[in-house]
């Protein structure tokens, strides 16, 4: 929990297959998205490995720092550990 390599590691990896995959269509498709049209971008394979990054590096993230406040206050946090 103390070190942040992991997270800058996953971080880097996350913005570079953002850059690499999405295209200015894709990108498009997002400014104003649709279920269907986000569907039809997770199938691409480049996109589902983007989100996927993305979506490990924020859960870790913020795992991480609801432990460090639940340190600091002193307040039980397992549970929303768990949730994240």
């Amino acid at each position: 929990m103390a070190s942040l390599i992991p997270f800058v590691l996953l971080a880097a990896l996350d913005l570079y297959l953002f850059i690499s995959s999405i295209t200015p269509e894709d990108a498009a498709v997002l400014s104003n998205p649709h279920l269907s049209d986000i569907a039809k971008l997770f199938g691409e394979g480049s996109v589902a490995v983007t989100g996927w990054i993305h979506f490990l590096v924020m859960d870790l993230f913020v795992g991480r720092w609801i432990y460090w406040e639940g340190q600091r206050t002193g307040t039980w946090t397992v549970h929303s550990i768990i949730l994240s």
